[in-house]
C-alpha cells in the first residue's frame, strides 16, 4: 500500500482497494506460513494464540490467517473472532476446529 501502517492497509482492504487487499493477504499468508512451519519440528500444534497489537485487535487478519491454516483443521468462529473472544475466555476457533485458537492480551 506504500505505507508500513498495518491499520491503513486493513482499512484499504475493507474498502475493496486492490493494493490494500493484496497487502493484507500477503501479510496474513506470511504469518500462516510461519505458523505452519512449526508443525514439522514440533510434530503437532496444540493451540494457536494471537497476541500483541495486531493479534489482539485485528479480527480481519486473524480470520484470514485462520483461513490459510484451514488445511491443518483450523476453523474460525466468526462471532467469537469479531468479539475478540471476550465471552469465551479468549477462544475464537469453532467448536469443530482441530486446533483451539485464542486471543490473549499482553501486558507490555
Amino acid at each position: 500500500t506504500g505505507s508500513p501502517d498495518s491499520l491503513l492497509a486493513e482499512n484499504r482492504h475493507l474498502q475493496g482497494d486492490e493494493k490494500g487487499k493484496l497487502a493484507v493477504a500477503m501479510f496474513c499468508y506470511s504469518i500462516a506460513k510461519y505458523i505452519a512451519s512449526y508443525l514439522v519440528p514440533l510434530g503437532r500444534i496444540d493451540c494457536l494464540v494471537f497476541t500483541g497489537g495486531i493479534g489482539e485487535k485485528s479480527s480481519v487478519k486473524r480470520e484470514i490467517i485462520m483461513d490459510f491454516l484451514s488445511g491443518l483443521g483450523v476453523k474460525c468462529d466468526i462471532n467469537r473472532n469479531e468479539r475478540h473472544g471476550l465471552d469465551t475466555g479468549g477462544l475464537i476457533s469453532a467448536q469443530n476446529s482441530a486446533i483451539p485458537t485464542f486471543v490473549i492480551g499482553t501486558n507490555e
